[in-house]
């Protein structure tokens, strides 16, 4: 006689059990665990004025601390041509794409796009996700919200 839990594996049948295991953007857990401040890097290993490659909770973003000291979290690839943020460079409270050198605030705005022509509407209309850090006990915390 054939278990349900095989029959399930070759039969292609759902479980009855909900995935709390997986935690995408847009799975149960993913969504749970989105709630809370999470921890995502020592503060002592985030120097000022580079950038960092994280992936948390299955989601790569760029981890950088500007100037004044601030960490900050945006998402790893520049919606130009797709390149990570992270080898680009750190000015101010902003960080620059290497590849054609839009740069992007702490917010997720652009605030220069060097190849463009002054009066494109281009840079009003592309942004990144950002999220809020701050930092506690020697730990940079990040709250990535509901998406």
């Amino acid at each position: 006689m054939v278990t349900r839990q095989l029959q399930n594996e070759i039969g292609g049948v759902k479980p009855r059990w909900p995935d709390f295991h997986h935690t995408g953007p847009s799975t149960l857990a993913g969504r749970y665990m989105r709630m809370f401040w999470q921890p995502v890097h020592h503060s002592d290993d985030l120097p000022t004025g580079r950038a960092k490659p994280i992936k948390i909770m299955n989601v790569e973003y760029a981890l950088y601390r500007s100037d004044d000291g601030q960490p900050h979290l945006v998402d790893a690839r520049c919606p130009h041509r797709g390149m990570h943020l992270a080898p680009g460079w750190v000015e101010g409270n902003c960080i620059r794409c290497y590849y054609h050198g839009w740069k992007f605030d702490v917010d997720g705005n652009v605030s220069d796009m060097p190849a463009e022509p002054p009066r494109s509407r281009l840079k009003d209309r592309v942004k990144i996700k950002s999220y809020p850090c701050v930092e506690r006990g020697g730990v940079v915390w990040t709250y990535m919200g509901t998406e």
